[in-house]
């Protein structure tokens, strides 16, 4: 009989035990969904080199900014910007059929052409490697190939690093906020950034641009509050990289109208951004715009161009879904002031979708 009573007990203990295990269980994960559902998400999305990154990294700078470690891993990743440019005019001036005339510029060219071929390079480089960086930048035929640097799929800022050489070579260069901003890097994972400066939580993700890296947004499509889609203006006369054949423009606001019709995002507002705005206007001195928008009777007229592709991106998505448009340029980002509003609306349309209002 104690026996069968001593057993009762043990069992009936046992029982209170697990369910206060499950309680507190349940209790966790209410709060861990509470905690989710507090968190406004936002995501950045675009086609690859339209800025998302760059973007990203202002914000960043507006939050806290960088880690000193962080400026410092910067200087290898702009002298990989400066190497791989080069090479990429080089390579681009053989598949013209254009050759160096001087021998020590034939020597220079083969000294950075070895030098991106090796991983034990220290940047700022060696007096020589600059120099002879600048006498292959100031060469006719190389001046011509970057003219034509939209048929070989060359970075927007390798001007700027060339022209900065004398800048970098100096004692104790450390790079500034420009540089920053112009150092291409291509996303290769999501990129996170969290700031808590809002009373609510707020997390960005910059997610992958090229088409391979696509299939991996759908697993960040839920809870989503507010997307900012980002398109470079500059490309209307570049192709893919991966498709040579297709018109960047065009891909970008076919991934728009792909984005902005997803029933996942049926309820989220989209802020678009014509970025690369400064680029868009050097290059429509050179290249009509027709190349892209045949239809576009806007000639060289900057504001007349703009309107023209606002109203195509717009075109591609429900009435009302792009309840805001930016045009941006590196010098020229969403105002710090105007980005706060965009999260306070993110936030307040959270809450009345939460509370029925909406």
């Amino acid at each position: 009989m104690g026996l069968k009573c001593g057993s009762l007990r043990r069992r009936r203990y046992e029982e209170r035990s697990a369910k206060a295990k499950s309680d507190e269980i349940d209790r966790q994960l209410d709060l861990d969904e509470k905690a989710r559902t507090e968190v406004i998400k936002i995501l950045i999305l675009g086609t690859a080199e339209s800025g998302k990154t760059t973007f990203l990294k202002q914000i960043q700078q507006h939050n806290g900014g960088f880690e000193r470690h962080e400026w410092e891993a910067l200087k290898t990743v702009i002298g990989k910007n400066i190497l791989e440019g080069m090479v990429a005019l080089l390579r681009a001036m053989e598949a013209l059929n254009f050759n160096l005339q001087e021998e020590h510029r034939r020597q220079d060219a083969d000294r950075i052409i070895r030098l991106n071929n090796e991983s034990n390079w220290v940047f700022p480089f060696d007096d020589e490697t600059f120099r002879a960086l600048e006498r292959l930048w100031t060469e006719r035929q190389i001046e011509y190939v970057y003219k034509r640097r939209h048929e070989f799929h060359i970075t927007d800022s390798l001007a700027y690093f060339l022209n900065g050489l004398e800048r970098f070579r100096a004692q104790g260069y450390c790079p500034n906020e420009e540089d920053l901003m112009r150092v291409y890097a291509p996303t290769n994972a999501i990129n996170v950034l969290q700031i808590t400066k809002f009373r609510t939580p707020v997390t960005i993700i910059d997610m992958g641009g090229r088409r391979t890296k696509r299939r991996k947004w759908i697993n960040q499509f839920d809870d989503v509050n507010l997307i900012l889609f980002i398109a470079a203006v500059n490309e209307y006369n570049q192709k893919l990289k991966e498709d040579n054949t297709i018109n960047r423009i065009h891909e970008s606001m076919n991934l728009f109208e792909e984005i902005a019709n997803q029933k996942f995002f049926k309820k989220v507002p989209i802020v678009l951004f014509l970025n690369k705005t400064d680029l868009f206007e050097q290059k429509l001195k050179e290249t009509d715009i027709t190349v892209a928008f045949p239809d576009c009777q806007g000639g060289k007229n900057y504001r007349k161009c703009m309107d023209h592709i606002e109203a195509a991106f717009k075109s591609r998505s429900p009435p009302g879904s792009v309840f805001k448009v930016y045009e941006t340029c590196i010098t020229n980002s969403i105002p710090t002031a105007e980005f706060v509003e965009l999260i306070s609306g993110a936030i307040t349309e959270r809450n009345a979708r939460r509370n029925g209002i909406m």
